[in-house]
């Protein structure tokens, strides 16, 4: 992988295995085939860390992304802005760019919702479930034929989807796929997207080790 910016990325973030924020942008540099630096930060010594990183991000909270001196917060914007600094995957006109805002909108209330789980408490988001995934298989029903939201076209939105369904722990749920067949075809072909696979691969081995 080679990068399109002058200096290499500098991803930070909790060294979580397979979930979170940072999680989405880097299943993005994947399938931009980006190089990066990627800072993880042990969750048990975040407190020692904050402080460096309110002085980064006004919220004190990660994922951060450095571009040489630039910094760049929040993770769904932080994938808007290399969409559009790469000029691919945030649509070509817009409403394009109108639908993926609008259910990667929906994702960050998916997000909010399912960060309750980390308290040990998964009942209430698990109700919710059904309801962010009709919302995204309707959003995908209005934007034509798959695969992905945008046809043949893979967005920023598809490392969102992919990672909300894989969080909840429905990539292989049977029922929920026959149920939401439009979001399981797309979360299907994004994680066989051959960059993505192989990240995820990669993955999977760094949790059995």
């Amino acid at each position: 992988m080679s990068s399109p910016f002058a200096s290499k990325p500098v991803l930070t973030y909790f060294n979580l295995p397979n979930i979170g924020r940072g999680e989405v942008v880097r299943l993005f540099f994947a399938e931009a085939q980006i190089e990066y630096n990627d800072i993880r930060v042990p969750y048990g010594e975040w407190a020692a860390h904050k402080g460096d990183v309110a002085k980064l991000n006004p919220y004190g909270a990660l994922p951060v992304l450095q571009l040489g001196d630039k910094i760049l917060t929040q993770h769904v914007p932080i994938l808007r802005y290399l969409s559009k600094k790469l000029g691919k995957y945030g649509g070509s006109n817009d409403d394009e760019a109108f639908a993926i805002d609008q259910i990667t909108d929906v994702y960050i209330d998916w997000r909010a919702s399912w960060v309750t789980t980390l308290g040990g408490d998964k009942t209430a988001h698990a109700e919710k479930i059904p309801r962010f995934y009709a919302a995204f298989e309707g959003f995908l029903a209005q934007s034509g034929k798959g695969p992905f939201l945008l046809g043949d076209q893979v967005s920023y939105a598809e490392p969102c989807l992919y990672q909300a369904v894989h969080n909840d722990g429905n990539l292989t749920n049977a029922e929920f796929a026959a149920k939401f067949p439009r979001l399981y075809t797309l979360v299907k072909a994004f994680g066989a997207r051959p960059q993505v696979a192989k990240y995820l691969e990669a993955r999977k081995k760094n949790e059995q080790n």
